[in-house]
């Protein structure tokens, strides 16, 4: 009867979607690409297709005999072709799809070249973990990289081959930029020593709430007088990754092995509500928080937990990431950060950058032999709403915009919180370390918004609270996503 046809059917849907949903978080995502899960979910319905096609009247109590049976045996023999192809395949064409997100400037021209083969960009390593996909990419050694190693070189105390290999990498998390290779010791130098030189003193105890390519790890461990560093990561995955790879771990120096050094494998906000240890340093290095799940590592809650935690004097440092610079001279920065940590009992903010200077004579060399003998230079800028072409005239401007816009591209902001106040006048201070970028010079560029200093106004309705969250605060939503 028709009544028991029904039940039959939203019965099999039911416990379908019950499996599935069980399936999909617990098994095949830990495990498999998104476009293999695809393909699986496809394969499993197109099977319960063919059995509704072979078997009608014993499933549905159909009583006449299908009919074009010959259409429905080409399809499906179609379709089973398909799916043995495109299960052969999945490694190639996984291997294109990755390429043509990570490598479409460097090779997409015209609409023809956007479905081209690629077989001159080096292969794209995934690492599927229960939590993310970890890519290493290798870029593509064109005229712009060159130039823009050079001027990194320009601004080391000791150069880096940029003929080795290894500097070419760059890691991606989801698909979103983590570091490259050339120029990630500007940002780790910055983000480890910076904090420690407006302490005034070394901490001895220092908890790292992710970070777990090993590269803030590799700064830390430089001071000898810290006595433990324990690194809390979630994916095992990305700790076994800067353990072993030949990359990573030459980029981290093998930080993972140095015996002070405890890692936790667990989620930071978990470790942090929990932990019954006290510690002179927190250093936070988290993804940005577009999704709402990663919005409560930015919360007034966890920042809280985070103030338990810490010593008297002890500070609180991360890197507030998605932020473009200064914005107005009243709200240099947006103001869910600061609030934020204003509301969980931080009174005492500085945001400081990894700034470098523009009048650098390395770098005036490498740019001056580019631009002898031109006196005017096309730039394109763009943004979301607008893209306009500048015409700078005479050598002296266009060598000066090359630099700046160098020093832009490397500049990330830091947030640095205590509960106590902070030192006024903060002044370089050398613990002996050998470093490759950062400088008395370069520290006091760095070091751009003091709360005290600039009266800082408490805005109640911009604090992210896991119970009221205002982040994530994209500008723009709808646009498409893009590595770089």
């Amino acid at each position: 009867d028709n009544a028991g046809v029904t039940n039959r059917v939203l019965a099999s849907d039911y416990f379908g979607s019950l499996i599935a949903g069980c399936l999909f978080p617990l098994f095949l995502i830990p495990r498999y690409d998104l476009l293999t899960i695809s393909l699986l979910i496809a394969f499993v319905n197109f099977l319960i297709a063919v059995f509704l096609l072979a078997d009608p009247k014993g499933f549905c109590q159909e009583t006449e005999k299908p009919k074009n049976s010959v259409t429905r045996l080409t399809l499906v023999a179609g379709l089973v072709f398909f799916f043995v192809f495109s299960f052969l395949r999945i490694g190639p064409i996984n291997q294109y799809l990755l390429k043509k997100y990570y490598y479409y400037p460097f090779s997409v021209d015209s609409f023809s070249s956007l479905w081209q083969r690629m077989p001159q960009f080096p292969p794209i390593e995934r690492y599927v973990s229960e939590y993310q996909r970890i890519d290493l990419v290798r870029m593509p050694n064109t005229r712009d990289a060159v130039l823009a190693n050079r001027m990194v070189n320009a601004y080391r105390k000791s150069k880096v081959d940029l003929r080795d290999p290894v500097r070419s990498n760059a890691l991606f998390i989801d698909g979103n930029f983590q570091f490259y290779a050339m120029t990630e010791e500007i940002y780790h130098e910055y983000f480890a020593h910076v904090p420690v030189i407006l302490q005034g003193e070394i901490p001895a105890r220092v908890l790292v709430l992710g970070a777990g390519d090993g590269l803030l790890v590799r700064e830390l461990v430089k001071y000898p007088q810290i006595e433990a560093i324990t690194v809390v990561e979630l994916d095992k995955v990305m700790i076994k990754l800067a353990r072993s790879h030949p990359v990573i771990s030459r980029l981290n120096q093998n930080a993972f092995s140095d015996r002070r050094l405890q890692v936790v494998i667990q989620d930071a906000y978990s470790f942090v509500r929990q932990s019954k240890q006290r510690f002179d340093a927190v250093y936070m290095d988290f993804p940005e928080p577009t999704e709402y799940n990663l919005s409560k590592i930015y919360s007034r809650e966890f920042y809280a937990a985070i103030k338990k935690i810490l010593m008297p004097n002890g500070y609180l440092v991360f890197d507030a990431p998605g932020v473009d610079g200064l914005e107005t001279s009243q709200r240099p920065y947006p103001s869910v950060f600061l609030d934020t940590l204003y509301a969980a009992g931080f009174s005492s903010l500085l945001v400081f950058e990894s700034e470098l200077e523009v009048d650098n004579s390395a770098a005036r060399a490498v740019i001056e032999p580019l631009v002898e003998g031109r006196d005017t230079l096309m730039v394109e800028e763009s943004d979301v709403f607008r893209r306009r072409v500048l015409r700078l005239t005479g050598e002296e401007r266009i060598i000066k915009k090359v630099i700046t816009d160098f020093v832009n591209d490397t500049k990330q902001p830091f947030i640095f919180a205590k509960k106590t106040p902070l030192n006024s006048n903060p002044f370089y201070k050398d613990f002996g370390l050998d470093l490759n970028v950062l400088n008395a010079a370069r520290f006091a560029l760095s070091v751009n918004y003091h709360s005290e200093k600039h009266g800082f106004i408490f805005h109640p309705g911009q604090v992210n609270s896991i119970l009221q969250p205002t982040l994530p605060n994209p500008r723009y939503w709808w646009r498409l996503k893009f590595p770089y």
